[in-house]
Order: structure tokens, then sequence, then C-alpha cells
């Protein structure tokens, strides 16, 4: 949850608000600036797991917006009208236009194309941007020796997951935040044997969001993009305290809610670990008593069917690691297999993997 005023906090849930909109557009050299507040017609920003994108559609009447805006970037910030003068700081959870606008930044967008519509008496400007992830999806992982190799690899075998995703990340100019509570017990303890570009590759060569989304599926833990280029470490559970609550009858009030509840399918994973056989893979495997790690929803399989799901990781060495991955697969599993949509008023406060709860009043 972004720390908000508690100006903010109070205006964006009173019945009448004004919204207001910060648009700033930076080259990627940091020389020149673009600021189009009152422009923007329409903006549709998503923020998803593994992915952020935006379409804006900027009014440009007087052929006054900048005829070429790719490769600049902007952290849109969203706010209201509160009548307080609060200093602006770009990125910040917190800040103002120093005049009557209090607003809260979200992480950096880049504009991937530009289009000009026109029609008689009009003309709009629209951008396509996209987010951090898809800078990650972007850029394939190539060795730093010097030269270029036959085929470009690294194996990584005394380095926590952490500190193997922060370094990536430092490859690119992003940075990842210290995980502070957040532990899952995994993502800072484990030293598995990962290879970058190796035999468990998705691709002969593996762009930098596919490395580290192998390495995220090992722990129960997510990424959440921040401002100023860094990730945060975030590990949701259960007894996680609610960040926002909305109502059906009061203020934060929702207009509709929507909540699907799916089968859990696969609801029991099997981690099929120790290889044995000189890394030649999982077919040439002892396949003695012991060498499955496993962890399963009860629940789940009373209401349909024992389903299993097969990972293997031969470089695990004990049926306790083994089991400790099957476990993250599946809460993994559960964690992203609810879906639903929730439509209220803009929340600049919430963020990617916040916990909120629903009050409806209506006896639903």
């Amino acid at each position: 949850m972004r720390t908000l005023s508690a100006a903010l906090i109070a205006k964006q849930k009173v019945a009448s608000v004004v919204p207001y909109v910060k648009f700033k557009l930076t080259s990627a050299d940091g020389g020149t600036t673009y600021d189009y507040p009152t422009r923007v017609l329409t903006l549709e920003h998503h923020e998803e797991p593994y992915n952020e994108f935006a379409t804006v559609v900027l009014d440009n009447h007087d052929r006054d917006v900048a005829d070429d805006l790719r490769g600049y970037w902007v952290q849109v910030a969203y706010g209201y009208i509160t009548g307080n003068a609060v200093a602006d700081v770009e990125g910040a959870e917190s800040a103002g236009n120093n005049s009557t606008a209090e607003y809260s930044y979200t992480p950096r967008l880049w504009v991937k194309s530009q289009q000009e519509l026109t029609s008689p008496g009009n003309v709009k400007t629209i951008l396509e941007l996209e987010g951090m992830w898809n800078v990650l999806r972007e850029i394939q992982w190539v060795s730093a020796a010097d030269g270029p190799p036959s085929f470009y690899f690294n194996e990584y075998t005394t380095d926590t997951v952490m500190a193997i995703i922060s370094s990536l990340l430092g490859d690119i100019g992003f940075s990842l935040d210290a995980i502070g509570t957040q532990s899952d017990g995994i993502i800072d303890v484990d030293t598995p044997i990962f290879q970058i570009n190796g035999a468990d590759a998705v691709e002969v060569f593996d762009d930098y969001a596919t490395i580290i989304y192998r390495l995220l599926t090992i722990t129960k833990c997510y990424l959440r993009s921040k401002t100023g280029l860094a990730f945060k470490i975030i590990y949701p559970q259960v007894a996680d305290a609610v960040d926002e609550t909305y109502y059906s009858d009061k203020q934060y009030i929702f207009s509709e809610y929507l909540e699907r509840k799916k089968l859990l399918i696969p609801n029991h994973i099997y981690v099929l670990w120790g290889d044995p056989g000189g890394g030649l893979g999982w077919p040439y495997w002892d396949w003695t008593a012991g060498h499955a790690g496993e962890a399963a929803d009860t629940t789940e399989i009373a209401m349909y069917k024992d389903c299993a799901g097969v990972i293997t990781a031969g470089e695990l060495t004990t049926e306790a690691a083994a089991d400790v991955r099957a476990s993250a697969k599946l809460t993994r599993l559960k964690s992203e297999q609810l879906g639903g949509h929730l439509v209220t008023r803009h929340d600049c406060g919430v963020e990617l993997y916040d916990r909120v709860e629903i009050e409806d009043k209506r006896g639903i």
C-alpha cells in the first residue's frame, strides 16, 4: 500500500471530488520534458503481475504535442484536488503540484509507439506505453565475458534466489529493495543450483523476465514494480492485515464486485529430485523410493480428483528440499487461481498484491 497524506486519503473517500493526473514525459537522456496534464483525454493504465502497460490519448488540436515521443518515459501520478500546496517530488508516494493537487506516482512506463489521429476539427495523439517487466522481456541475457562465446552460459551455486534476481536487475539498471518483512524463508535463504541458458532454459537464449520468473517459481514470493526503476519482493499471506476495505453502502464505496472461484488444477504437486544421471535429465533418473517431494491440497482433491503436477528439480539433494519446492509451487498456484474484478473510484494508494476486503451489505 502506498503511503498517502491524510488529506489525500480523506479526499478520495468523499462523495464528490475533482481528480488530478500528472503526466510528464522525460527523454532518455533526461534533458527534455513535456508536461501534458491538461491534454489527457483518456488514460487506460494496467498494472498486472509481470506486466504494465497503458494507452493514453492526448488532445493535439493545436499541433503542440511533440512529433516524436518514442523512448520517452513517464511515471503517471494519480490524485485529487485537496486544496493543499504540497511539494512535488518525482516518484514519491505522496506529492503535490505546489498548488492545490496531491497525488501519488506509479512505476515507470516508456512510450513504445505514437499515432496521430485526425478527424474534422480534431487532432489526437495516441501513445502506447509499456513498463519495467516489458523491458526485462525485451533483453536477452548474455555473458559479460569478453568476446562472443558460442554459448552464453552461467551457473549459480552459492547465491540466494534474491541475490541472483538483484544481480540480474542490476544488469538492466534496475534495483531490488531490501526484503524487510517479506521473506518466505526461501527467497533469501536457499542457494539453488541455477543455470542461465543451460539445459533447463525455456529457450536457448532466455530473456531477463523469463529467467527471473523461473527464479520466482522456486519461492512463494512475487515482484512488485515501484517508482525509481525499483522492484520490491512481496510475500502474500492469508494472515496479512487488510490494506483497504471497500463497502457497498459507505465510502470507500464500490459499484460492482465479481469474484470467481475455480477448481485448483493441479492440486497435488510432485517434485522429482536427486539426478544421478550425470546431468542427463529426468528419463535417466533413478526412480527409487524417496525421490519425490510433494505437497497436496486435500480439500481441493476431495472436491474433484487428485490431479498431479510434476516438476523436475535434479539439483535438489534432499526430500525435505523437494517438499519445500513443491509447497512453494502449490502456494503459487493457489494464489494465482482466484480471479475477479472490482469497480470503484480510483484509489491512489492500492498496489499490486495488496490485500483488500469487500463488505457487501445488500444481503447477497
